[in-house]
């Protein structure tokens, strides 16, 4: 994706403060003053516009169109830039992630460019991507437990220059929610202006026809807890 038709597909950056964008996905339609429905983990190559992106019962759902041959992503984008630097701790809530296949990825894009995402599928995984051969990629993964990972958030920690991929199974509501880190690294980019990406993604064809793999949900989107 070119930088001109990333800039067509997402509002100019406003001025002054960011926006804060928290969503709980109460309406019944994408707020597209927050969203716009994009991907960036792999460009608009593979993104599939013939795919369901929907707000009902509460929550956000992403789904992947069914017995698709190829490769295939859906999302959203924000429209907002988050600044993770003065205390953003962007976080959402898996309600439901995908089946065996399928990945959800909660990720920051800063500069037009994927940086860093949490996927979730059966696992967690936590990866960033460079553009330097001085600078190693970053990724792990663990299993994903509902009880303990529901909320996912990524957390700067500027007295030790670190990104904190943290994890809680305490719902939203809860005073003084506990926090558990689940990995960490050192961003070799500034985290002063991030958009946020939602996707739902597939590295093969999506034949399942009869489950419900291709469907992930997830509420409660908040810039800081």
């Amino acid at each position: 994706m070119t930088r001109n038709v990333l800039r067509r597909m997402i509002a100019p950056r406003p001025p002054g403060p960011y926006p804060v964008i928290d969503d709980s996905f109460d309406g019944s339609a994408l707020d597209d003053d927050k969203w716009c429905r994009s991907a960036l983990m792999d460009g608009i190559n593979i993104y599939n516009r013939n795919s369901t992106i929907a707000v009902r019962n509460g929550a956000l759902h992403l789904e992947l169109q069914r017995l698709k041959p190829g490769r295939q992503t859906t999302g959203v984008l924000s429209r907002g830039l988050v600044d993770l630097t003065r205390g953003a701790t962007p976080s959402i809530r898996i309600v439901k992630p995908p089946g065996k296949g399928p990945t959800l990825s909660f990720g920051l894009a800063i500069n037009n460019k994927y940086f860093t995402r949490i996927t979730v599928d059966s696992r967690i995984g936590f990866s960033c991507t460079t553009n330097s051969p001085s600078i190693p990629s970053h990724s792990e993964w663990l299993w994903f437990e509902p009880a303990k990972h529901s909320t996912l958030r990524y957390r700067y920690d500027a007295a030790a220059n670190r990104l904190h991929f943290e994890a809680t199974g305490e719902p939203a509501g809860t005073a003084k929610r506990t926090w558990q880190s689940l990995s960490s690294f050192v961003p070799w980019l500034p985290l002063n202006a991030s958009y946020i990406e939602l996707s739902l993604n597939t590295w093969g064809p999506e034949k399942t026809a009869q489950d419900d793999s291709h469907i992930a949900i997830v509420d409660d989107f908040r810039i800081s807890d």
